[in-house]
């Protein structure tokens, strides 16, 4: 993600940067690219679609980490309290609710985009030299990027 996002972010400059729509895409496609030889490989399969719908559902993800986060602390803290404090557990129900509405919206974005026709394209058989090959192109492009802007930034 580090040496592959500046190469494929100048694709993006014309995507707006409202919810960090550009460096969500930035970050997803440069990620794609990683594991492509892993997908091609492991699950002979490469989704189209997921860069878009992991940029636009990408955005969320910190607030339910950060209200999950928030939930779990307080439970655990409630299995301490004393019988006479437990109704402080009674205050996470509206976290629980957020929660899960976010969670909820995630998950309707993954489905929105695997129930779109020809969102991926399969790649039965793919032979172990074309992973190989792939994966040696990818290292290729991310050490020559990685010293170009190593040169650049010393001179």
């Amino acid at each position: 993600l580090i040496h592959i996002g500046p190469l494929v972010a100048p694709w993006f400059s014309s995507i707006p940067t409202f919810f960090a729509m550009r460096e969500n895409l930035t970050a997803t496609v440069a990620t794609q690219f990683a594991v492509l030889p892993l997908l091609m490989g492991s699950l002979g399969e490469v989704s189209l679609i997921a860069p878009l719908v992991n940029a636009l559902v990408l955005g969320i993800v910190p607030l339910i980490m950060a209200v999950g986060a928030l939930l779990a602390s307080i439970s655990a803290i409630g299995e301490f309290l004393p019988q006479s404090l437990s109704f402080l557990t009674l205050t996470l129900e509206p976290f629980r609710i957020i929660t899960k509405m976010l969670l909820d919206i995630l998950m309707w974005g993954a489905r929105f985009g695997s129930d779109i026709p020809y969102a991926s394209v399969s790649l039965p058989g793919v032979p172990s030299w074309t992973i190989a090959l792939v994966s040696l192109a990818i290292l290729t492009v991310t050490i020559w990027r990685t010293r170009s802007v190593h040169r650049l930034q010393t001179s």
